[in-house]
């Protein structure tokens, strides 16, 4: 009963209540994605005299979210672009060649409204991040997205998150990726130090190829 009725159902709960935790930075990161200036800016050609309004439609984000990042990622007849706000607003041209990278160039091809993606790059100083990836609804002739945006929160707004939940008495909720690397957890000095694959028990259940 334990292992096919009511471990299941909690999971599924906790699952439930992670995703609604997420659901304003979800909500967020589509409203910026959608927003309509930013889309005829990148239509137009993403005059760079209007910076400092895409400036200000990143810092709302920012802020409304609480956020470690807000930002858009756009493809133009001159190169792909990613807009980074964290209090000022940076510009770097993106690459297939550079790791940092390769999240849009793959989330594009996989033709996702959203996702959540735990990851980090260099502009964040290297530290883990849950990502909201959001397609706009307005797309390329290709198909692909006119613009990818969305916010980032730090693993500490997530470990706060789930530190109370709980798996029977003494169950606790952490969070990896497919490897089986822990990036969440209620204590934050084993989020990133250890591996699940190296446990007997948990193996099993870890991809880590």
């Amino acid at each position: 009963r334990l292992e096919l009725e009511e471990l299941p159902a909690a999971i599924t709960g906790i699952s439930a209540r992670i995703e609604a935790a997420l659901s304003p930075a979800i909500a967020g990161s589509q409203s910026l994605s959608n927003n309509t200036f930013i889309q005829r800016w990148v239509r137009d050609g993403a005059d760079e005299s209007r910076l400092p309004e895409i400036a200000e439609a990143l810092a709302q984000t920012f802020k409304s979210l609480d956020a470690e990042v807000a930002f858009m990622a756009i493809r133009l007849p001159s190169g792909d672009y990613f807009y980074h706000y964290a209090g000022k607003l940076s510009v770097q041209k993106m690459s297939t060649s550079n790791p940092d990278n390769a999240w849009y160039y793959r989330y594009i091809k996989s033709g996702q409204e959203y996702e959540l993606n735990l990851d980090t790059n260099e502009l964040s100083g290297g530290k883990m991040m849950m990502f909201v990836n959001y397609s706009s609804d307005m797309t390329r002739a290709n198909g692909e997205p006119i613009v990818v945006a969305g916010a980032a929160l730090n693993m500490s707004q997530m470990a706060n998150m789930i530190q109370n939940y709980r798996i029977g008495e003494s169950g606790i909720v952490m969070l990896s990726d497919k490897k089986g690397w822990i990036n969440i957890h209620p204590d934050s000095s084993i989020a990133g130090q250890k591996n699940l694959s190296q446990s007997r028990d948990v193996a099993p259940l870890v991809n880590t190829q």
